[in-house]
């Protein structure tokens, strides 16, 4: 049933005690004076997935939102929130904001100039009022290149030629870049792969 706590008799609590309470995650049961059980969708911000596509910085990226258990009053501030390239929002980066009061939108948000190649970003939204941040964060996401590769048969001998196919997307090349066709080991790791032909 998941974690029970206590209620005082005669105690009615808001969604901000709600939140107090457990914090964010996901729903409860909640136990009052041990005659009835309730089952609490915990209030809060639900961020919506992004585009499943490699970016660049200075790209536009648009995240979605909702809300949960919560009114807003005029000028409250949804934001959303970059992470790291690993996916840690210890120090999160404003991309963009939306001033609202309604419990679901979409924010139009820029990647900022500089953002370094990486496979794990997030996003997340916050809100001004009551500073409580999101229940949930986007699906992981690229910024950088995305290369998509194949070979033409799945069995080959030690010494034998295989030719890789790739495509790229995401952000242009530069200049001079060189493409390194790359093997795993046995187990598919690539710890320490072994470089081919470019």
């Amino acid at each position: 049933m998941g974690r029970s706590y206590q209620c005082m008799a005669g105690t009615i609590y808001t969604p901000a005690c709600w939140e107090a309470l457990v914090g964010a995650g996901s729903s409860y049961y909640f136990n009052a004076g041990e005659v009835e059980v309730y089952k609490v969708e915990l209030c809060g911000i639900k961020t919506g997935n992004v585009a499943n596509a490699a970016y660049c910085a200075g790209n536009n990226i648009s995240v979605d939102f909702t809300s949960v258990g919560i009114t807003y009053t005029a000028g409250n501030v949804f934001t959303a929130e970059l992470s790291d390239a690993s996916g840690s929002f210890a120090a999160p980066v404003s991309i963009g904001t939306l001033t609202s009061t309604a419990n679901a939108g979409t924010i139009n948000a820029v990647l900022p100039a500089g953002t370094t190649s990486g496979n794990g970003y997030k996003v997340r939204v916050v809100r001004s009022q009551n500073g409580v941040q999101s229940l949930n964060t986007s699906n992981a996401f690229i910024v950088g290149h995305r290369i998509s590769t194949s070979i033409s048969t799945t069995n080959h001998c030690p010494g034998s030629a295989v030719a890789v196919n790739y495509v790229v997307s995401g952000c242009a090349l530069g200049a001079g870049n060189v493409f390194t066709a790359e093997l795993s080991d046995e187990n598919g790791s690539f710890a320490s792969p072994v470089g081919g032909a470019r």
